[in-house]
């Protein structure tokens, strides 16, 4: 088990709630590695890594954990290899989140992170999210180039939907514009996505922080909800500017969360 002596300054029921937490990542990739690393050593009780695809050699630069050796393996089983030993429970689901046992998992989770590509896949995250009240914490990281392959931008985002704040298409990450781009399969017909590990990282630990905070409450906000702006040319993360952490959600109504039907027992 983990020494937790240099995690005192969280308390003993923090402490408490760490070790009994259950917790959810979406994708195995360089942000969800990250992520499921400090989780584990942060001595979370039962960690449950989602993600149905294997290691390819162009993935290797950024998974942590991962080797050249490992290439081919399930990504998710891979993590749960890897950071088994300092105590944490890790469950790898080798298939979708919107899968029977992904849903089951996400509804049952005390909060959960997506690192996905797919804005419909983030859609669909926190959908289950929101109509089972579970806090879902949303990375997310894009570096484009011009003609010349010089870099334009760099950066991405750290968002917290909270079943009380703002949710991903109130602060405009999901769009009708980018679902339509989604299923028309613009991202499969561009260039490959670039990425690199010590950005992932900045995103993943930002995240991983705030799950902190909604954990133990360590920070004593009353609100963790949050929406924060990656400039990796700036070396700045900031408080998104069209975020407002007093306005309500206007897409899924606490109200209408959990079940609404209630179905007949099945027959054996």
């Amino acid at each position: 088990m983990i020494d937790t002596s240099r995690l005192s300054f969280l308390g003993s029921a923090g402490l408490t709630r760490l070790s009994e937490a259950e917790v959810v990542v979406i994708g195995a990739g360089g942000g969800g590695s990250h992520i499921v690393q400090q989780l584990s050593h942060l001595a979370v009780g039962t960690i449950t890594v989602i993600d149905p695809d294997v290691l390819e050699p162009s993935n290797v630069n950024r998974v942590v954990g991962t080797t050249y050796a490992d290439v081919g393996q399930f990504k998710a089983a891979l993590l749960a290899q890897r950071f088994d030993r300092l105590g944490a429970r890790l469950i790898p689901l080798i298939e979708s989140c919107t899968s029977i046992d992904g849903i089951a998992a996400l509804q049952h989770a005390d909060l959960s992170f997506g690192a996905v590509d797919s804005f419909a896949t983030r859609n669909d995250i926190e959908a289950i999210c929101r109509s089972s009240l579970t806090p879902y914490i949303d990375i997310g990281l894009n570096i484009e180039l011009d003609d010349d392959g010089e870099v334009v931008s760099a950066g991405g985002q750290i968002a917290a939907s909270l079943p009380t704040g703002q949710c991903l298409r109130c602060m405009g990450i999901v769009t009708d514009e980018r679902l339509a781009q989604d299923r028309l399969g613009y991202a499969i017909a561009a260039a490959p996505d670039q990425q690199v590990v010590s950005m992932n990282g900045v995103l993943a630990s930002e995240a991983v922080n705030i799950a902190l905070d909604l954990l133990t409450g360590y920070s004593r906000r009353r609100d963790a909800s949050t929406y924060i702006s990656y400039d990796a040319l700036l070396h700045s993360l900031r408080p998104h500017p069209l975020f407002d952490a007093s306005r309500t959600c206007d897409h899924f109504l606490i109200e209408n969360a959990g079940w609404h039907v209630i179905l007949p027992p099945r027959r054996v």
